[in-house]
């Protein structure tokens, strides 16, 4: 060491430890300190990657997010086999390999059922995932956005993959999103599940993204949130696609509006054989679209609606449409209340030659005795089976028409109409003194004996018709305004008839026309029909007042 003027300088020439650096000493953190090292590290995952002290980690701005994760790639050779790379991609990411997915990495097909992995397993199992995978099945595995992002961009570049079930998992929007990126990158995918995912009917367009790949032959989306928005735009992408063979959207929210905008895109689809509708709520605004479809739509050949809350006269609705319908062969209406009314509109519809149905299941649901014997009698016919649940000797008293007490008088008119005379001569047929008015005690008898068809009881209400009032006499007047009376009873009573069954026409097209907008392509009438509506409009007599307006 030198020394000048009292200031002392360390030249480094004399020193024993010249030439050394001074290592780096971490800072010791404290034990509150460590537990939030360790609580970070947790929840990111971050273990044994982060070599960073804790105080000076919290100065690193990290860039790590869901959009920006991505496979950890290895420098390997090119013989590196699958399973190598899995261990290789564990040991950087400092975690356990996991012996079944190393097991399964040497085949082509894997399946992973009910097993929880964390984030840095999915993204050293993304790692070895290459181009000849086949199929892939993660149901129940623990998969997060994060987790489907890191899964998409490795399927990315799988072109072979033609088996995608993700089900059991909550993919959260982002994780969805991936989903529906990938498969745009996947040419060969022709079945994909995504049962139970947890998608909800806030998704978007996106939704109606999953029906639109060019090969895709079944898709599964049971067990989610879907409910207006969902149908519609899946709707929308029924219109147009060619190729997708069956749908299962069981255990959903489609009710009310839903299944119609659902219904509407199916009704145009010339590709779809199957469709899976069971446990939602279709009702009788979902069965008047079903009805349409059943009637334009010749291509679905199974239907599966079991409990959907349809009702008798809903079940009413989808007879009128299997009675012009000739491609349908399996019919699935178990567990709905329809009653014996409703089964015995079905099976009525089915006793048609252009039918189809071979199979009709009703379990749960009972069925009237004549029902079963028409069901015999068109299984003698041809291949038929119907599953129900037990015979029952009487009718639901739920569901039963009431149906217009047939008038006896209403029978001696229409036996006066039928053979095109008028009343007045009927009443000289029964005159056969001249008087010009007929006898109480055998005005009944002598009706009987002209040859109208009346029952006993008929006779007795006849009988008291005419002797009601004693006082008068039964001049053809008086027996003439009588038959009048009746006669206009009935025309108001067929009047009433036609204006309900037209307001419930009106009231069927407006349910349709609800969704109109969404789709303007698709019209609601034929041509026939545009034709016959105007046909009644112009031959409705016009009225003209007799005092115009100034």
């Amino acid at each position: 060491m030198e020394q000048n003027d009292g200031n002392n300088y360390d030249s480094d020439l004399d020193d024993e430890k010249t030439g050394q650096i001074d290592e780096y000493i971490p800072i010791r953190l404290t034990f509150d300190e460590k537990l939030a090292a360790h609580r970070s590290n947790r929840l990111n995952q971050t273990f044994g990657q982060i070599n960073v002290p804790y105080d000076s980690q919290s100065k690193v701005e990290k860039e790590i997010s869901d959009e920006t994760l991505v496979p950890l790639r290895c420098k390997i050779s090119h013989n590196t086999t699958r399973v190598q790379i899995y261990e290789k991609s564990c040991q950087t990411l400092d975690i356990t390999s996991d012996w079944q997915i190393r097991d399964l990495l040497s085949y082509d097909n894997i399946t992973i059922i009910d097993r929880s992995f964390s984030f840095n397993d999915f993204r050293a199992f993304a790692t070895a995932i290459e181009a000849n995978l086949e199929s892939l099945t993660l149901n129940s595995v623990g998969l997060t956005s994060r987790s489907v992002h890191v899964l998409c961009q490795a399927l990315n570049s799988c072109v072979h993959l033609n088996l995608l079930d993700l089900s059991n998992n909550k993919i959260g929007k982002k994780g969805f999103e991936s989903i529906v990126d990938t498969l745009n990158y996947l040419p060969s995918l022709l079945y994909l599940s995504l049962a139970k995912c947890g998608i909800e009917d806030s998704y978007g367009t996106r939704i109606g993204d999953l029906c639109r790949p060019k090969k895709l032959l079944e898709l599964n989306l049971s067990g989610n949130e879907f409910e207006e928005n969902a149908c519609i735009f899946i709707g929308h992408a029924l219109t147009e696609n060619t190729n997708l063979l069956h749908l299962n959207l069981s255990w959903n929210l489609i009710r009310g509006v839903a299944p119609v905008s659902l219904f509407r895109g199916i009704e145009v689809n010339q590709s779809l054989t199957e469709l899976d509708l069971s446990w939602n709520g279709l009702s009788y605004d979902g069965s008047v679209a079903l009805r349409r479809v059943l009637i334009v739509n010749k291509v679905l050949q199974r239907l599966n609606i079991n409990n959907c809350n349809i009702e008798w006269i809903s079940a009413k609705l989808i007879s009128e449409g299997l009675m012009k319908n000739s491609t349908l062969h399996y019919l699935n209406l178990a567990y709905n209340p329809i009653t014996t009314h409703g089964v015995q509109y079905l099976i009525q519809a089915l006793n048609v030659k252009t039918s189809a149905v071979s199979i009709l299941d009703i379990s749960g649901i009972t069925v009237y005795t004549s029902t079963v014997r028409l069901a015999e009698k068109i299984a003698q016919q041809r291949d038929f089976i119907m599953k129900y649940d037990c015979e029952m000797p009487v009718h639901d008293m739920l569901g039963r028409e009431t149906v217009t007490k047939g008038d006896s008088m209403r029978k001696v008119i229409q036996y006066i109409d039928e053979r095109r005379w008028r009343t007045l001569e009927y009443f000289r047929m029964l005159d056969k003194n001249n008087t010009l008015q007929l006898e109480r005690k055998t005005v009944t008898l002598n009706i009987v004996k002209s040859g109208v068809q009346l029952e006993r009881a008929d006779i007795q209400n006849i009988h008291q018709r005419f002797t009601r009032d004693a006082v008068q006499p039964l001049t053809y007047k008086n027996i003439n305004t009588i038959f009048n009376q009746q006669r206009m009873r009935d025309r108001s009573l067929k009047a009433r008839q036609e204006k309900q069954a037209k307001d419930m026409r009106k009231h069927n097209r407006k349910i349709l026309q609800t969704v109109s907008h969404h789709f303007p392509d698709i019209d609601i009438m034929t041509r026939y029909q545009k034709h016959q509506e105007t046909v009644e409009r112009l031959a409705r007599p016009r009225t003209y007042s007799a005092c115009p307006k100034a």
